[in-house]
């Protein structure tokens, strides 16, 4: 069984540039497009050049990316999805909402197959080696690793607003606080500026959990992000629209604070939902089976069917499983 399941975004409207007749991921960037250095750091890693490769886009973009893909030899699949919300005669005046990247994720979300998923965009590029992350993600068993890189905008120079080449305007970058444990490289809290008063709040609570606890502001997230089916779940059944500015920042204070990931599910009807559904089930030996059911109150870790497990620790023949609770 495949280990990670490979999630492309590849869409965009261009919005800051109209004039353009191309998706985001086609435009040209040191004469290669922008999906090029995304299908590189894919296929430069053999666990996820391996894995399936689920391609993201809207339908007026399809076919020129089709076209492009065609010349490498991969195997993949094209999900189309809807750029705007569906709209009433009511409000077909106004201004049409963009659907977020959660919202374009539930659309091919039953295509999963794998317990890991790798999520990224074509908004990186460059040499970029996934190793360490990837490596950090098995050993710790984690539920999420993100790649932060070091940056040097203008908010690590000092200066508020720099002007870009090509641009007319200046362009102020959107401040961001992390909280990072240095010790194990452990992201406790996302803030943006626009979201705080004057202060910083830091929990009294996660200060005693991580006591070297540092604050950065010359970071910036790589949009990569490694992540389990069953904290992925979460998201899928909650309200939000998008994955990294509104679900990851409450995920991690979750998480950081020692809180059940359920509570992000707003309706009590999706979390019966969570509750009830199974995920695989894994074939043993002797033809018996045991049913992974989500239990969200532990980190949505499976529970073992009791009398599979009593039966194998009595000496009776199977294999010894990864997620006993026991």
């Amino acid at each position: 069984m495949k280990e990670f399941t490979v999630i492309l975004y590849a869409g965009g409207n261009n919005c800051l540039s109209t004039d353009l007749s191309i998706p985001k991921c086609l435009l040209p960037i040191g004469n290669r497009p922008l999906i090029w250095y995304s299908l590189q750091i894919i296929q430069s890693h053999s666990s996820l050049s391996l894995s399936p490769l689920l391609i993201l886009t809207s339908s007026q973009y399809r076919q020129a990316l089709d076209d492009y893909l065609s010349t490498f030899k991969i195997t993949y699949e094209i999900v189309i999805y809807r750029q705007h919300h569906e709209s009433t005669d009511d409000d077909q005046q106004q201004t049409q909402i963009e659907l977020g990247t959660l919202d374009i994720l539930r659309s091919c979300y039953s295509r999963i197959r794998t317990e890991s998923i790798c999520l990224l965009t074509c908004d990186l590029f460059g040499k970029v080696n996934l190793t360490p992350l990837i490596n950090m993600f098995r050993v710790r068993d984690a539920s999420l690793c993100m790649l932060l890189l070091k940056t040097t905008t203008p908010t690590t120079t000092g200066k508020e607003s720099v002007i870009q080449p090509g641009q007319k305007i200046k362009f102020t970058p959107e401040r961001e606080f992390y909280t990072v444990d240095q010790s194990t490289n452990t992201v406790t809290s996302i803030r943006l500026k626009a979201d705080l008063d004057e202060h910083l709040p830091l929990r009294q609570n996660i200060l005693a959990k991580y006591p070297r606890t540092i604050i950065r502001t010359n970071l910036v997230d790589a949009h990569l992000y490694l992540i389990k089916k069953s904290c992925l779940d979460i998201a899928i059944y909650s309200n939000y629209s998008s994955f990294r500015k509104e679900f990851l920042p409450k995920m991690i204070r979750q998480m950081a604070t020692g809180q059940s990931l359920e509570d992000l599910i707003s309706t009590s009807a999706n979390k019966s939902i969570m509750i009830r559904q199974k995920a695989l089930i894994h074939h043993v030996d002797k033809g018996e089976t045991i049913d992974h059911n989500y239990y969200i109150e532990n980190c949505l870790k499976p529970v073992v069917n009791e009398r599979w497990k009593q039966k194998t620790l009595s000496g009776g023949k199977g294999k010894k499983l990864l997620h006993d609770n026991a």
